[in-house]
């Protein structure tokens, strides 16, 4: 699938977090993303199931689960893992470059 088609996916599933002038983060971020990481994000915004990833003891489910992030976010973090897993791993232990959605009034 093509960035453009999954960018689409994208905001279909979270338009509100990745609306069109967002988009140039998702772009960033796909245009480097590791093979094994994109086929896996493909498959959720296709089917909405996780491929098992388990990268350094991180994974799909414990980056949304106790990080907070959405999937998406979750997905470029696994990225960003295997690119560069000690500034990753670093930045998850203090708790940083996470999105979460909050809704306030």
């Amino acid at each position: 699938m093509s960035n453009e088609g999954i960018i689409k996916l994208i905001q279909t599933k979270y338009l509100e977090l990745y609306p069109n002038d967002k988009v140039h983060i998702l772009i960033s971020g796909l245009e480097k993303m590791s093979p094994l990481v994109k086929k896996a994000l493909e498959t959720f915004l296709q089917t909405n199931e996780y491929k098992e990833i388990n990268l350094l003891g991180y994974s799909i489910q414990n980056l949304t689960a106790e990080y907070g992030m959405n999937e998406i976010a979750a997905y470029l973090t696994l990225d960003w893992i295997i690119r560069e897993p000690d500034k990753a791993i670093e930045s998850l232990k203090k708790g940083h470059d996470f999105v979460r959605s909050s809704s306030s009034g």
